[in-house]
């Protein structure tokens, strides 16, 4: 009988060791329905917009010009708006998805491909991502929080620029993506991330690869010790450089966050 209780107590121990070694239920569900994740692992089918690419190597800070900003090589930009002479610049890495709408509104990459090639107009774009929500009423629809997000910039009084971060800059130049953001928003944009995998073999997220890039683009793009900050819902993206994220839950921007995020601007 000894000998019994000793084999099923060894063999508990196993089990409880067996599970806390495996990641959760409610873990692996959140990873797999990820539309960025579903994107790495599903090619053409999988929702959001990445396309695999080798990042660029780290550059420490250096002053560039920022009227030289367009003549940058490697990297999507456009004209840079002058400052006013008492305000110095903001600069916004801008996520999309679980920031400007739900996490799982993500357009399917294949749509985006379709607008690139002007396949697809840029109403039939918005039309067919929403229309691929329909089934789930507590998603919502593409850019709800838009509005929130314009009126939380606005009323922050900074001269603010955004630098597109979402994987949709992965498929889609920075033109494309203006014709679908909302005014409000591509009015401010004056360019993007460099593409990038964002991703490992694994399917997980490169440690602070979106940091490291926003850093690259800065050294190129603006002067040395501009203002910056990120808004993204995965903070993995951003390890290293923290201290400049604000971050989102998947749902995307609320009032309350948007308030948030109002203050955090005044105070940069």
């Amino acid at each position: 009988m000894r000998w019994i209780r000793f084999v099923l107590a060894m063999a508990s121990i196993t089990a409880a060791l067996q599970t806390l070694a495996q990641p959760s239920q409610s873990e692996d569900r959140r990873e797999s329905r990820r539309p960025e994740d579903a994107d790495h692992r599903r090619g053409d089918s999988g929702r959001g917009c990445g396309l695999s690419r080798r990042p660029p190597v780290f550059k420490p800070p250096h002053c560039v010009n920022p009227r030289m900003a367009h003549r940058s090589q490697g990297h999507h930009t456009t004209q840079l708006r002058e400052p006013t002479m008492d305000q110095a610049p903001v600069y916004l890495a801008l996520d999309f998805d679980g920031v400007l709408h739900h996490g799982l509104a993500a357009p399917f990459r294949k749509l985006c491909v379709a607008l690139e090639r002007e396949e697809i107009t840029s109403a039939k774009f918005i039309d067919s991502a929403n229309a691929s929500l329909d089934d789930d009423p507590c998603v919502g629809r593409l850019f709800r929080a838009a509005g929130l997000l314009t009126q939380a910039l606005d009323q922050s009084n900074r001269l603010i620029h955004i630098v597109v971060a979402t994987s949709w800059r992965n498929s889609m130049s920075v033109p494309t993506i203006c014709s679908v953001l909302p005014a409000g928003l591509a009015n401010r944009v004056v360019g993007s991330l460099a593409r990038a995998e964002e991703h490992d073999a694994s399917g997980r997220y490169l440690t602070g690869i979106r940091g490291t890039l926003m850093h690259d683009w800065l050294n190129h793009n603006a002067a040395a010790g501009a203002d910056w900050l990120a808004v993204d819902d995965v903070q993995e993206l951003w390890a290293h450089h923290t201290c400049h994220l604000f971050p989102t839950r998947w749902p995307g921007i609320d009032a309350k966050s948007a308030q948030s995020l109002e203050s955090r601007l005044v105070g940069l």
